[in-house]
């Protein structure tokens, strides 16, 4: 089974200076799966000098196909190079996946998988990062010190104010977790209505309206689909 890797993953900070990412233990535990396992790094740059589809591939394992990337990630006409009879699975890096459905994938052709979990912890933290950012004027204050300014900044706190997370996966789960830790109220958007840890108050996406005037963050924590594009254009606020 000859297995391709390709693309860096958004999260990981120390990629090899040759464009590749797939650590010795990874390998070993990837290749306990099966004696017949091939590995073949092909990093962003490789691929991307490929003139036509690259053949012989069975499983892709790879971060890109996304139309917004990053430079290290395999933009849309590289990603597609893959799609050829051989390849039966496509494994994403990544938790989000509605922008990797290639024709093949769509027709049936190709098996789909993504990694949910795999950014949970950088993106809370990122979504804590800005709120603080909002709450103490990080950035006017950044200016500030390049100007060697020292001006009285009116701030406020996490503390006591209301975040409303539309989604309670994975990652809503982890922002309710920190936004906990600053005695936040942490209300949050959930199609099965059900208790949920660190959640003050859970319901359905059709009583979001009646609920925004207490709420003082929004964090939108959910998958792109039908349902939820543009909910909030959708929900004239």
């Amino acid at each position: 089974m000859k297995i391709v890797i390709s693309g860096v993953p958004r999260g990981l900070q120390n990629p090899r200076p040759d464009g590749n990412w797939l650590t010795e233990e990874q390998r070993r535990r990837i290749e306990a799966v099966s004696s017949d396992i091939e590995f073949v790094e092909m990093p962003q740059s490789e691929v991307h000098g490929v003139e036509g589809n690259i053949g012989g591939v069975e499983v892709l394992l790879a971060e890109g196909g996304n139309r917004i990337h990053y430079g290290e990630e395999l933009d849309w006409k590289d990603y597609l190079k893959f799609f050829t009879p051989s390849l039966k699975w496509v494994m994403l890096c990544s938790t989000g996946f509605t922008q990797n459905i290639a024709p093949a994938i769509a027709r049936g052709e190709v098996t789909l998988t993504n990694s949910p979990g795999i950014h949970t912890i950088p993106i809370a933290e990122g979504v804590l990062a800005a709120m603080l950012d909002h709450a103490k004027l990080l950035k006017q204050r950044r200016e500030d010190q390049l100007e060697r300014l020292w001006a009285q900044r009116k701030c406020t706190e996490l503390r006591g104010g209301t975040v409303l997370l539309i989604g309670l996966g994975n990652i809503g789960r982890r922002v309710a977790h920190l936004c906990k830790a600053f005695d936040m109220n942490v209300t949050g958007t959930k199609r099965r209505v059900e208790p949920v840890e660190n959640v003050d108050h859970v319901f359905p996406v059709k009583m979001m309206i009646e609920n925004l005037p207490e709420v003082d963050y929004i964090v939108i924590a959910a998958p792109i689909t039908p349902l939820t594009e543009r909910l909030i254009a959708r929900a004239n606020i």
